[in-house]
């Protein structure tokens, strides 16, 4: 009973996120507070929580800009899965819309390798950490794993320039984060501290942090070897006599001499004579006569003529959502035939004799881009077995990237529904 007791109590401990988040955060001796809370969503649903923690709390962005600033961002994912194109995607679409071109080229370097990140993806209760707390770095931190730091004071108010930008994923959650007036903090707080980051999940990144920490092998020192010292002495060179100088200056004055009476010698150069000038009768101009002159004509530019063309007609409601269902359908129909039953999974787990029993379906939701990458997955509905819907995930996840959507659709992003069953049979 005991073991038993102690066994749950550190499963508990292994279950619960890598901070536990209240109204205020203590970092390096100095304590940060909650300026506001709120959420990230996607077509009604949501993706992750945002919380801030500032040393000195305001309800306008500039102030939280400030330079003299300690800010703390805490993200929690709630979506079910969000792959590693999908998420560097989604902070690259907010980076470029809420940042000037020049801060984007100025961290560029930065920007690729935050983007980097993300490249085992995140799934639902997985806890990302921007701590700008001393003020002049970013550390990023994923499971309670050190990532990356990036050493530019810029980088933190880019980042959360994404949420309080001119451009945020809502404008709600910039209101939430900018203050927690008419806020129910003690719920918000809750929900985030009640996902839990799994097991799985915390020794993926634990790989990663240690991919980069690990330091390169140093060289050994190669032996000093005792050589005798070389000899240093330095060669003189003989000293002119007196005599030699004088017969030097001798010389030289000698030649000086001659190259003078040369020069007085030559005869003195001769002017040019001057030329002859003859004056040219110039031809008198004729009257201009009477005939029209013709008028030139120009093709018209490319550019004209492509502004001139009429505009490809909109496909109404009809046409998009008869594209949706045909794509939709293709989708199914791909997804059911790789789908493949887990009897070694639940044999192992039921026997033989039960292995028939086990039936179910899952219904998932897919957010795909226009290329085919997915964004997000969401579960719809479950099966009664846990080991079906982590089938069900892991197909999708192989499965990707899926055909690119038809060019004829308008929107960068469509949702599909799909449908899973499960059948020993």
């Amino acid at each position: 009973m005991r073991w038993s007791v102690i066994a749950c109590l550190f499963f508990f401990c292994a279950a619960l996120p890598a901070e536990y988040l209240s109204t205020t955060l203590l970092r390096k001796d100095q304590t940060l507070t909650l300026n506001g809370i709120g959420t990230v969503r996607q077509l009604n649903l949501d993706l992750y929580h945002v919380a801030l923690y500032v040393s000195q709390t305001g309800k306008t962005p500039e102030a939280l800009f400030d330079a003299r600033q300690r800010r703390v961002l805490h993200l929690r994912v709630t979506a079910d899965r969000m792959f590693a194109t999908g998420t560097a995607r989604h902070f690259r679409e907010l980076m470029h819309v809420n940042n000037s071109r020049d801060d984007l080229q100025r961290e560029a370097e930065n920007l690729a390798q935050f983007y980097s990140v993300f490249q085992h993806g995140l799934a639902q209760g997985d806890e990302i950490i921007f701590d700008n707390s001393d003020g002049s770095s970013t550390l990023i931190m994923i499971n309670g794993s050190e990532i990356l730091r990036i050493r530019s004071p810029l980088f933190f108010n880019m980042l959360l320039r994404c949420y309080l930008g001119p451009r945020p994923p809502g404008l709600q959650l910039k209101n939430e984060l900018l203050s927690t007036d008419g806020i129910n903090v003690a719920a918000r707080l809750s929900e985030l501290n009640a996902l839990i980051v799994q097991e799985n999940r915390e020794k993926v990144y634990q790989s990663v942090r240690i991919a980069k920490a690990t330091p390169a092998p140093t060289p050994e020192p190669e032996p000093v070897r005792n050589e005798p010292p070389q000899s240093t002495a330095v060669r003189s060179e003989p000293a002119q006599t007196e005599t030699a100088r004088a017969d030097v200056a001798k010389a030289e004055t000698a030649r000086n001499e001659t190259r003078a009476e040369s020069e007085t010698k030559k005869p003195a150069a001769s002017k040019p004579a001057p030329q002859q000038t003859t004056i040219i009768d110039k031809p008198k101009p004729t009257p201009p006569t009477d005939k029209p002159a013709t008028a030139i004509t120009k093709e018209p530019a490319a550019e004209t003529l492509a502004k001139a063309e009429p505009a490809k007609p909109k496909l109404s409601d009809t046409d998009v959502a008869e594209l949706l269902a045909d794509y939709q359908l293709a989708l199914q129909a791909q997804l059911q035939k790789a789908l493949q039953y887990p009897h070694r999974e639940l044999k192992r787990k039921y026997g033989l004799t039960q292995l028939a029993r086990v039936k179910g379906h899952v219904i998932l939701k897919l957010n795909l881009d226009r290329s085919g990458d997915i964004n997000a997955i969401w579960y719809i509905e479950k099966s009664p077995e846990k080991i079906l819907d982590e089938t069900a995930m892991n197909l999708v996840d192989s499965q990707a990237p899926f055909p690119a959507l038809p060019e004829k659709l308008p929107e960068q992003a469509y949702e599909f529904f799909i449908e899973l069953k499960f059948n020993p049979d």
